[in-house]
């Protein structure tokens, strides 16, 4: 058969051949227009019919709803389930990597990314105090009593630096002080605190600059610290997230320099709050014409800002990365010391009114509330990051703590200090009735991130798209239909009556989503988790309880790997793809808020301690009134 074939294919080679010029060109063409009709023709489906680009790649159908349980012997059972990830992860570590920064899991290696201090040890010590884990925190310990900052390094970034070592080394002294262990309270509280002070005594030089910002990264060299780039730039988050670790470090020192340099950035920023790109209409030769202004108000803060001369610059305003906890600490600054720096309180309520008003914006099937940055004409990108999911764990706590009428316990401290409103309590109460409103609408977007990925976890990056452009429309005015700002305006003007859209009764999927995973990674991040927890334990709600036990249960199903646990890409795939990192923050803070969120018992009431944004814990404290004069505190 094969040779009948063959034979023929030489004979009508030979024919085409003896073909004058203008016949083959015309055999060529007719063929060609043969092969484009079957082309079309063809049906590679096989007469099924093809999916549309919307279904290629579809969400995880939502599952059926949670069931949620008040079993006291389950909940245990779940503690148990994440102390033993810990204790998984942390072995593995010590196994491979102990004495340096992160565990590579899947090459048994390990990798000096943040100085080379034993930064996992460092970030864990505080989870293994909760845990209980008592011979892990005692080997981390004769680890850390050997560790000397004054010796040449490489470049020590600033931020990371701040609220992973200082803020470990501070949490630590904390819990250690509180430990049932002699050992843990007398021997390595002191050497704890002691870390604290040298390594603060060394980061506290970034701030030696024309401007008082501090530089974004450091080094020692010959016993001396060098400031590295003191003429450049700087991002809101890293400048203004330090505050809280250096406060507490001067209440503990009564070093009034650890509270003056770090809040000098808090001077900047309030002198600078508000002034903003914003879009505004102006009358121009008779005509109104929209223009970009810096006098709007806004209450926000560009990303950007000059060290030398500290004004802040550009157009790029964000609550997620590069300016997120920036917004998280002037809440929690203020809650930490007692509630009695003012200027901290005014700031952030007139902030998150900036975020609620310009940066909130609904998703255009689903109703979804979602928090993303501005750009070019101060118009929204439409990204929501997994980081920007502290953001209502943030609002939640302010709306719970911030209400004249909340019942400050007795035996704490602070207690004897009232909340100094800068607004009338009636209008303070209706603010933070708003914020709960929006924390939830935020939580339960943050919520569908995970529920509808495959794998059952969130992605790096969600992106929601704009309703469609109108006839002669701007493209920078696509999401004005659904920004939130203006319907929160309108459901105020009606007195507040029937549901405020974002907050509560959301239709279901039906199977079509109204947002992409624009970035489909998983980096073992606690955001998500860590709003689930707030939620919980602000509202009494159990629903978020168990939303983030599910998170919980996700996670460790698909990162967990024979040596640790990894970071992942391709969340909406059926089989993730595995990172070789074990970032020190999945102990530090994924895995303290997991464990938290299973307990009965709360061992670390909200009103009394404050996390930093690496999960740290600080004890809420009161500056005296001899500090408050000698420091200028207000």
């Amino acid at each position: 058969m094969s040779r009948l074939s063959n034979m023929r294919a030489r004979d009508v080679l030979h024919a085409y051949r003896r073909m004058t010029l203008t016949r083959k060109m015309a055999t060529f063409l007719l063929c060609f227009i043969v092969f484009v009709l079957l082309l079309r023709a063809y049906d590679p489906s096989g007469g099924l019919p093809i999916p549309s680009s919307e279904h290629l790649h579809p969400h995880k159908k939502p599952s059926r709803p949670l069931k949620i349980t008040k079993d006291e012997r389950l909940w245990k059972e779940r503690s148990e389930i994440v102390k033993e990830a810990f204790h998984h992860a942390y072995t593995d570590y010590e196994k491979f990597a102990f004495g340096k920064d992160e565990l590579k899991p899947l090459s048994n290696g390990s990798q000096n990314n943040l100085n080379g201090w034993g930064l996992t040890i460092v970030d864990s010590l505080d989870t293994m105090l909760l845990m209980g884990l008592d011979k892990e925190f005692e080997r981390g310990m004769e680890f850390v009593k050997g560790l000397k900052f004054n010796g040449d390094t490489s470049r020590i970034p600033f931020f990371e630096t701040i609220i992973r070592y200082l803020g470990g080394f501070l949490s630590a002294y904390y819990l250690a002080l509180q430990s049932h262990v002699p050992l843990h309270r007398d021997t390595y509280a002191p050497i704890l605190l002691k870390k604290a002070n040298e390594l603060g005594e060394v980061l506290i030089t970034a701030f030696n600059t024309k401007s008082g910002l501090p530089v974004t990264g450091l080094r020692v060299q010959d016993g001396s610290v060098v400031l590295l780039n003191p003429h450049g730039e700087t991002y809101l988050a890293e400048m203004a997230s330090c505050q809280m670790e250096f406060k507490y470090l001067a209440h503990l020192t009564k070093e009034a320099v650890y509270f003056n340099k770090s809040d000098k950035v808090m001077d900047l920023m309030q002198e600078q709050q508000g002034q903003t790109p914003a879009r505004a209409m102006v009358k121009e030769n008779g005509t109104m014409v929209e223009k970009i202004m810096n006098d709007q108000n806004t209450g926000l803060w560009t990303i950007r800002w000059y060290v030398e001369d500290g004004k802040m610059y550009g157009n790029t305003i964000s609550a997620g990365a590069m300016g997120d906890s920036a917004y998280e600490y002037l809440l929690k600054q203020y809650l930490l010391s007692g509630r009695t720096e003012k200027r901290l309180l005014n700031m952030y309520l007139d902030a998150m009114d900036g975020i609620i008003n310009n940066m909130m914006y609904l998703s255009t099937r689903r109703n979804l509330l979602y928090v993303t940055d501005l750009g070019q004409w101060a118009s929204p990108s439409g990204n929501m990051d997994h980081l920007s999911c502290y953001l209502p764990g943030v609002l939640a706590l302010g709306a719970k703590l911030l209400n004249p009428d909340y019942p400050w316990p007795d035996s704490n401290p602070p207690s004897r200090i009232r909340p100094r409103a800068p607004i009338p309590s009636k209008d303070l109460k209706a603010k933070l009735d708003l914020h709960m409103r929006a924390a939830i609408g935020l939580a339960h977007t943050c919520w569908v991130s995970y529920e509808e990925m495959e794998t059952g976890i969130g992605p790096e990056i969600m992106h929601f798209n704009a309703p469609a452009r109108e006839d002669g429309g701007l493209t920078r005015d696509q999401y004005e239909s659904v920004k939130w700002g203006p319907k929160v305006a309108e459901w105020e003007k009606k007195g507040r009556s029937g549901p405020l859209v974002g907050t509560e009764g959301w239709p279901a999927s039906g199977g079509r989503h109204d947002w992409d995973a624009r970035d489909q990674r998983y980096l073992l991040r606690p955001e998500a988790v860590e709003a689930m927890y707030l939620l919980w334990k602000t509202t009494g709600d159990n629903i978020w309880r168990e939303r983030g036990w599910k998170m919980f249960e996700a996670i460790n199903t698909h990162t967990r790997n024979s040596v640790g646990y990894t970071s992942i890409s391709y969340v909406n795939a059926l089989e993730p793809h595995k990172v070789n990192d074990m970032p020190s923050f999945y102990l530090a803070e994924t895995l303290k808020y997991a464990y938290l969120n299973t307990l009965e018992k709360d061992l670390l009431p909200l009103d009394r301690n404050v996390f930093n944004t690496e999960a740290h814990p600080f004890p809420a404290f009161a500056w005296t009134p001899q500090q408050i004069k000698d420091w200028g505190i207000h």
